[in-house]
């Protein structure tokens, strides 16, 4: 064991001495500064079994208070306020607020709260004291297996293994991962500043020390990850001394050839050009055979570096891996790599790790970053068929843009690289990839047509969004319409209705004409008769005979007035005539000065549409004169592609909204906007208290010409 050490460091016997003495030391210091003196056997009385503690905790429990006495197992001082306490029963973390100025070897009696923990159960230390020291419990035999399914945590255990890595993780802790057989577990030493890694590859060692639940899943409590942590040097034992690797290179076909009385902590050394590398395995080929090899620490070669590996043979399910390797440049010729030609399947175990080529039609092309830590800082990844089947492979870079610009779907290519296989736990073949060296792994052999897949898909893609788009236009444009449709015939069915009422009308006015008319006027030439003959004779009567032919006058003239309403003189008149005299007729009616202005060229208007407007212009002039106040108002008739009409007034105004409500008991602004909406028109008023108003009514032309074509 005097090999792991510097030759200034004590024999464990008398380290183990000086130990327990400044132990001892420092316990008087303790005991001295506190004040407290060390609890005798009476004070041990009410302490609770650590195993019956770890079992009474149910899934679910809120901490409850417990008393422990045991010994120091661990006391890493990079954990500072946390270490492992054992009894006769088991162990258990122990954990405080403060920092626990503890040495392993230090009996405690410990005060405090058992919690669930990450893992498994755990104290929160309240209180606790010193008792002594004591030697610690004697390790348990145990397999890697049994210590990583979690039921050993917390106790001394000792396992053997074939130290595979050994690394310094600061001055005074030293690192260890230990296999045996396909278990693999790691292991940590403190106060371990005197011992050599390089000493202990490859040995094998008895480790004695606390397993330690080092990483759990936090939300599942369940264990990922678990290490031993030996106390000192004094827990590692050498079984057997590390085998040094063989001085010469052998060549990679040898590497799991057959060998008698070879430990399995035996490493054998191969030499040859970096060819590939993923995040898994490095590719190491010699000029005839490739393997895979699993590096200790970040890989710096580039490929084509010349390189000695330093490793431990095993298959990794069926495959053959070159493990826990030291990787070292040297000087030197490379070998030159002749790719093998391969035109079958590559998902074979033999093709794991040789230097192949085959030729397929690119599919696609993806750029990646590559992955965090790489040299290179993009990947490129293909998919190719070939004859064998669609190959993926990939190639990490850092420049080459050219290269790439010819690589489009459709292309024959050649690539050339490392193959890489992956397999079930059965060792059956399951997946396999390309790993190219450089982008000039990579050759075009012809080139993809114009009209390739992609190509096509765009285009596709294009004339999709194109019909999309069309199909959205044709249906925002069938709505519409639909609508103007709808609005159509409604006019037409309005338009149907008012010629029939107009038929009627014009039969009443023909009757009125024919008969009544006629009538009245032989009625008024019998009255003429008696006036003119009986003049001279009753005063009284000639008086009553003018009076009677005056009021039958009046009839006469109402009935001609009510003949002309009657017949259709919307669709002889023009809009503009019509406004003017319905403003002269509001004229005479009230004290208001109208001015009526026309602006434009008069369309030709279908008559229903020249009554509705006519109506609503009524209305209009009929609110001024009986409600304004006005002193004057202006009619207006805008036709510059669109009608407008405007009736402005300066009275009294009034509140639109207060008007249009049915408390207000009016409905003349209610009725104006409906005709404007009937016949496809935009109606508004603008009022106030005191500043007049202003009644506008808007329709487009086109409209007014769709109406006149039905």
């Amino acid at each position: 064991m005097a090999g792991l050490y510097n030759a200034t460091l004590p024999p464990p016997s008398s380290m183990h001495a000086a130990r327990l003495y400044l132990a001892l030391i420092f316990l008087a210091a303790g005991l001295v500064c506190s004040g407290r003196s060390a609890i005798g056997a009476d004070g041990l009385e009410g302490m609770e079994p650590i195993a019956q503690i770890k079992a009474a905790i149910p899934p679910v429990s809120p901490p409850r208070s417990v008393r422990v006495a045991g010994t120091v197992t661990s006391a890493e001082k990079t954990w500072g306020n946390r270490i492992y306490l054992q009894d006769e029963s088991a162990g258990i973390l122990v954990f405080s607020d403060q920092l626990l100025d503890v040495s392993e070897g230090e009996k405690l009696a410990v005060e405090g709260e058992v919690h669930r923990g990450e893992f498994s159960p755990v104290i929160h230390v309240r209180s606790w004291q010193r008792l002594g020291f004591a030697e610690l419990p004697a390790a348990k035999p145990a397999s890697i297996d049994e210590i990583q399914n979690g039921a050993l945590d917390g106790d001394r255990v000792e396992i053997e293994g074939w130290v595979r890595t050994a690394w310094k993780i600061n001055e005074h802790l030293l690192g260890v991962d230990l296999s045996a057989g396909a278990g693999r577990i790691s292991a940590r030493v403190s106060h371990a500043a005197e011992m050599m890694p390089e000493n202990l590859i490859a040995a094998k060692l008895r480790f004695s020390g606390v397993a330690s639940a080092c990483r759990t899943d936090e939300g599942d409590r369940r264990l990922v990850e678990v290490r031993v942590m030996a106390a000192s040097p004094a827990d590692v034992r050498v079984l057997t001394p590390p085998q040094p690797a063989s001085a010469t290179a052998i060549p990679v076909r040898d590497v799991l050839a057959y060998r008698p009385n070879v430990s399995p902590g035996a490493r054998i050394k191969v030499r040859g050009a970096i060819l590939a590398r993923d995040d898994q395995f490095t590719f190491l080929h010699d000029g005839e055979r490739g393997i895979a090899i699993r590096p200790v620490g970040a890989m710096r070669f580039a490929p084509g570096d010349l390189v000695e590996a330093t490793g431990f043979p095993q298959l990794e399910r069926s495959l053959p891996v070159l493990a826990d390797a030291l990787v070292t440049k040297v000087e030197g010729r490379a070998p030159v790599l002749v790719p093998a030609r391969i035109v079958n399947d590559l998902r074979r175990v033999e093709y794991h790790g040789r230097y192949v080529s085959l030729e397929g039609e690119l599919m696609d092309r993806m750029i990646e970053p590559a992955p965090a830590g790489a040299e290179n800082g993009r990947m490129l990844l293909l998919a190719v068929r070939s004859a064998g089947g669609v190959i993926a492979a990939e190639c990490r870079f850092s420049s080459g843009s050219g290269v790439i610009a010819g690589l489009e779907p459709g292309a024959m290519v050649e690539l050339s690289g490392a193959a890489e296989v992956s397999t079930d736990v059965a060792g059956r073949p399951v997946s396999s990839k390309l790993l190219l060296p450089t982008l000039e792994s990579i050759r075009v052999i012809t080139k993809a047509p114009y009209l390739n897949a992609r190509r096509l898909m765009i285009a596709a893609w294009i004339l999709i969004s194109v019909l999309l788009a069309g199909a959205l236009r044709v249906a925002i444009l069938s709505r519409r319409a639909a609508r103007l449709a709808q609005r159509n015939a409604s006019l037409e069915a309005d338009i149907r209705e008012r010629r029939a009422v107009t038929s009627e009308r014009l039969r009443l006015a023909e009757d009125l004409h024919d008969h009544l008319q006629q009538t009245l006027t032989g009625i008024d030439l019998h009255l003429e008769t008696i006036v003119r003959e009986g003049r001279g004779e009753s005063a009284a009567a000639a008086s009553s005979a003018k009076a009677a032919r005056l009021l039958l006058g009046k009839c006469h003239h109402d009935l001609r007035r009510t003949v002309w309403n009657l017949h259709d003189a919307a669709e002889a008149q023009r809009l503009s005539e019509m406004l003017q005299a319905a403003v002269a007729d509001a004229s005479v009616a009230g004290a208001v000065h109208f001015l009526f202005d026309v602006v434009g060229e008069e369309p030709e208007l279908a008559g229903k549409i020249k009554e509705d407007l006519l109506s609503v212009v009524r209305e209009a002039l009929m609110n001024v004169v009986k409600h304004s106040g006005a002193s004057k108002a202006e009619v207006r008739l805008v036709m510059n592609g669109c009608l407008e009409i405007e009736i402005a007034d300066d009275g009294c105004g009034f509140v639109p909204a207060h008007a249009r409500s049915p408390e207000a008991g009016h409905f003349g602004l209610k009725h104006m906007a409906e005709r404007m909406q009937r016949i496809g028109g935009d109606f508004k008023v603008d009022s106030a208290p005191g500043k007049g108003c202003r009644v506008r009514g808007r329709m487009p032309l086109e409209l007014l010409a769709a109406a006149v074509r039905t």
